[in-house]
């Protein structure tokens, strides 16, 4: 942090827009959309990166904190000048331009209006392959970043220019064809590339899903999954029922 922000009691941050977050009462999750990873938060850390989100200024959550806990002030205030320091260089947190939302916020929206949005006339099964494809090699260039954002654009697009979809049963089998020939070396067991191909899939032919990130905190596993409704696609329910959402694409 600069010395101009630490001389600014009134100065106040929010989460970057890539990051999402989870809060389980004694422990904050938080997920960078932009690397692909996880950071959990206990005790005092967790307080100030809450107190942070919640939109409280410097001054404010400084006050908090010594309340709260059995620290020497100065020294309370040295760990936060240091952990917002350690938030803003690793892109988690920026100055707070508008009030801060929560982590189940939507990522920015996209200008779709050049996309083409004729995919949902392919044969299914050519349609999923290439859904794969796409997700593939996105993820391989460009990380979670690129296929998380590449996923919502073009799912966006798609819902908006397609017809009643097919029955979902069929739109199934056809992507489960697909992904014979194309997701990763790990096939079905590749939750990512799968879940987030089978999402721009069936959104670009317009089936109402959402694509959801998961995680479980003892012990720590994450998993990604399509669902329709309630119902979680190419999944049994008690396969998700442990895990709690962090990240919510509709």
């Amino acid at each position: 942090m600069s010395e101009a922000q630490q001389d600014r009691p009134s100065a106040r941050w929010e989460a970057s827009p890539h990051v999402r977050w989870l809060d389980s009462g004694d422990l904050v999750t938080i997920l960078c959309l932009r690397s692909g990873s996880y950071l959990s938060l206990t005790g005092s850390a967790m307080a100030m990166w809450s107190g942070i989100t919640a939109g409280n200024d410097r001054s404010s959550l400084g006050a908090q904190l010594t309340t709260r806990f059995d620290v020497e002030p100065d020294r309370l205030a040295a760990d936060l000048d240091r952990f917002i320091s350690d938030c803003e260089q690793r892109g988690l947190i920026r100055p707070a331009a508008a009030p801060a939302g929560n982590g189940t916020r939507d990522i920015p929206p996209v200008n779709h209006a050049r996309r083409p949005r004729i995919l949902h006339l392919l044969p299914a099964s050519l349609h999923a392959w290439l859904a794969c494809l796409r997700t593939s090699l996105s993820l391989a260039v460009g990380g979670l970043p690129s296929a998380y954002a590449g996923a919502t654009a073009r799912a966006a697009a798609g819902a908006r220019g397609s017809a009643d979809p097919p029955p979902v049963e069929r739109l199934l089998a056809a992507f489960r064809r697909a992904e014979m020939f194309l997701i990763s070396r790990r096939g079905r067991n590749d939750c990512l590339p799968r879940s987030l191909a089978l999402y721009s899939f069936l959104r670009e032919r317009g089936c109402a899903i959402r694509h959801v990130i998961g995680v479980c905190t003892s012990p720590f596993i994450a998993h990604a999954w399509v669902e329709l409704g309630d119902t979680p696609l190419l999944h049994q329910p008690h396969e998700v029922a442990r895990f709690t959402p962090i990240a919510v694409l509709q």
